[in-house]
């Protein structure tokens, strides 16, 4: 083991601290914390991380060896610890070091979520393994179902692979499917992502302002309703009768029902440019449900 020396300056010793926390190397920290506890040395909230590995570090290492749904359960315990100002370095550091001993221990038949909230494709986008997220992304899909915020992950990483038009393709699916759902931090279009803010002051409902998000996104073109006949499936799927039939109780339920039918559309009108019976049914429902909004769309397309 690397020994310190007596006067290495402060943030050599940060350093050392920063890497034996990502790279899981528990046998340094002693040495490391003792070099810390110094008046000139101790960073912020010094006392805070003491305390932190003195309660966490025997069940960390402890815990390194079960298998990745028990490590992903207890860093959901863990999480909630981390979220102490003193500790937010850590838990960055630690994440990516959990993270990449999860992913390493993942099995073929594994692609389901660890916990209730934690899948392994964000432990993948979160450690930089793009390419292998995304496969998994697919095999959920084909396997088990939809997810408007594993497809939001996915369009992050297509984007840093620079697969800008699929990137686009999964994250307005995303957004029409199921905006409520959309992990916004991971939302790759800075653009898109800043549209519910600037709606703040026009909604106050929340839930409604997310259901309007992706038909504003729509309106100001910085998506366009792809042509993929299988999500187009996916969309009518999440209805057991007639797409043309549902009733809508609320307004968020009638804006999510109108995005809906404004994708169908627009898939419809993309592939031909007659007007066909299909296209005057479901825009005869959107203006039924919301007949300013249907407004806006018919300027849009003219």
């Amino acid at each position: 083991m690397e020994q310190l020396r007596l006067f290495d300056p402060p943030q050599m010793i940060l350093g050392r601290y920063r890497m034996a926390i990502e790279t899981g190397k528990w046998d340094m920290l002693p040495d490391i914390m003792k070099s810390l506890d110094k008046p000139e040395n101790r960073p912020p909230g010094f006392q805070r991380k003491q305390l932190f590995w003195k309660e966490e570090l025997p069940r960390l290492i402890e815990t390194e060896d079960k298998s990745p749904k028990e490590m992903a359960s207890y860093w959901e315990k863990l999480i909630s610890k981390l979220q102490d100002e003193a500790l937010k370095p850590e838990a960055r550091y630690l994440e990516r070091h959990w993270f990449t001993l999860i992913t390493d221990k993942l099995e073929e038949k594994e692609f389901d979520y660890l916990t209730g909230s934690l899948h392994p494709v964000f432990c993948l986008l979160k450690t930089g393994q793009y390419q292998r997220a995304n496969e998994m992304s697919l095999r959920y899909f084909d396997e088990i179902g939809e997810s408007a915020r594993l497809r939001t992950y996915q369009s992050f990483c297509l984007s840093r692979m620079l697969r800008e038009r699929e990137a686009r393709t999964a994250l307005t699916f995303a957004l029409f499917y199921d905006p409520l759902s959309v992990d916004r931090e991971f939302v790759f279009s800075e653009e898109i992502k800043r549209l519910p803010g600037a709606m703040k002051g026009e909604h106050t409902d929340s839930s409604l302002m997310r259901a309007i998000w992706p038909f504003e996104a729509w309106l100001a073109r910085l998506v366009d309703i792809p042509t993929d006949k299988e999500l187009e499936k996916r969309i009518t799927s999440v209805y057991s009768e007639d797409l043309l039939t549902k009733e809508a109780n609320t307004k968020f339920e009638a804006q999510i029902y109108f995005n809906h039918l404004l994708y169908r559309t627009e898939v419809a009108r993309n592939k031909s440019p007659l007007v066909t019976s299909e296209v005057v049914s479901l825009r005869n429902r959107m203006k039924d449900l919301n007949s300013i909004a249907f407004q806006e769309y018919m300027e849009r397309i003219v």
